[in-house]
């Protein structure tokens, strides 16, 4: 018997190739609305289903086709918690929210190992990284 549900969040899911490799007219305006997240961020960051509504898009369809695709792709245990993307990640949030910050994001600031010194074993806060708008 087939699952309804799975298929359809299969099917939904299977639109992110069409969409992140074509560059028709259709494929652009979902590109566009995506660029407030860094286009592409969104399909790599590890987000829980149940925090994709902190993604706010005018379209109803992008909106299935990243919950969709968050069902297949979410890991609630990473494995190198270094290499995770802090951005989008729902392992970390603030205020039970997932965090963008676009500055930050255009500054090349993408993994947690970024924002970690090795050398003394600290993780910077916030606070000590603001300046870096």
């Amino acid at each position: 018997m087939i699952d309804i549900s799975s298929l359809n969040k299969a099917l939904n899911a299977s639109w992110v190739n069409r969409i992140l490799k074509r560059d028709s007219k259709w494929s652009q305006i979902y590109k566009t609305e995506l660029k407030q997240y860094g286009e592409t961020l969104p399909f790599k960051c590890n987000v829980n289903p149940g925090d994709s509504n902190t993604l706010k898009f005018k379209s109803t369809f992008l909106n299935q086709m990243l919950n969709s695709w968050f069902c297949f792709t979410y890991n609630p245990t990473p494995n190198f918690i270094s290499k995770e993307i802090i951005w989008l990640n729902s392992t970390i949030q603030l205020n039970g929210k997932t965090l963008f910050y676009n500055k930050w994001f255009e500054k090349g600031i993408l993994f947690i190992e970024y924002i970690f010194d090795y050398r003394s074993n600290v993780l910077y806060t916030f606070a000590q990284l603001h300046n870096i708008t």
